[in-house]
């Protein structure tokens, strides 16, 4: 009997042992876990800082734009801003070609394709939507007319690209504006005898080139029509 109840006692205390080990196991895990969640909970607040200012950084430069420290120009994006200031305060014209276009690394063979082409970072093609305002347009002419009347600080007649004192002036100009466009290399005139003696003297290997005749929609201020007209090249 004395036997037995030594027997029992011992493995009542190795379970006692046994038990106090995994309670000391467990604890330790607790802890460690309590730990890590002061950690989380400290790196969340870290966080909730952190975005809290950038909101309010956001909020700000979305007040005040982005502005070019050039001329009085303003735009909605910082991509805004560096389209207008590689269109209007790089020279172009007097750089060595072929050249990169500095916004996508497209290679062109002269100023005429590189002024054209740099229009185009100005919108997306959807129909083709302002990359600073809401605008759509139907096409790439209707784009270069809205840009010449909102976002330039030279009021550009989109079609003709002559400037204007202020956006009235540009407008009425707008009402009576026509130009012909060559299709092949898109040089402009005024009057239709001009644009067909370029296509004969320019390009006298085509038996026909196509002519583009541009000017604002009536019934829309905001649109451009483009009727499509082919000379032969004789």
């Amino acid at each position: 009997k004395d036997s037995y109840i030594s027997v029992l006692e011992n493995k009542i205390k190795e379970m006692d042992s046994k038990f106090e080990m995994i309670l000391n196991v467990q604890s330790a895990k607790i802890e460690k876990l309590e730990k890590e969640n002061e950690e989380v909970v400290k790196n969340l607040k870290v966080f909730e800082r952190k975005l809290e200012n950038d909101e309010n950084t956001i909020t700000d430069k979305t007040l005040e734009g982005f502005k070019c420290s050039k001329c009085d120009f303003k735009s909605n994006s910082e991509h805004g801003l560096k389209v207008h200031t590689t269109r209007k305060h790089t020279n172009l014209e007097n750089e060595k070609y072929p050249k990169m276009c500095e916004l996508c690394e497209k290679k062109f063979g002269n100023y005429v394709e590189m002024k054209r082409h740099m229009k185009t970072h100005s919108y997306k093609e959807a129909k083709f939507k302002c990359e600073d305002c809401e605008f759509v347009g139907e096409k790439f002419e209707t784009m270069e007319v809205h840009l010449g009347k909102f976002h330039t600080d030279s009021f550009e007649c989109g079609l003709c690209e002559r400037s204007f004192g202020n956006i009235e002036i540009l407008e009425t100009h707008l009402n009576t504006c026509e130009i012909y466009r060559c299709r092949k290399c898109y040089h402009k005139e005024t009057n239709i005898s001009n644009i067909k003696a370029h296509a004969e003297k320019k390009h006298p290997g085509l038996q026909a080139t196509l002519i583009f005749h541009l000017k604002m929609k009536r019934n829309d201020k905001n649109e451009v029509s483009s009727t499509e007209h082919w000379h032969t090249n004789l």
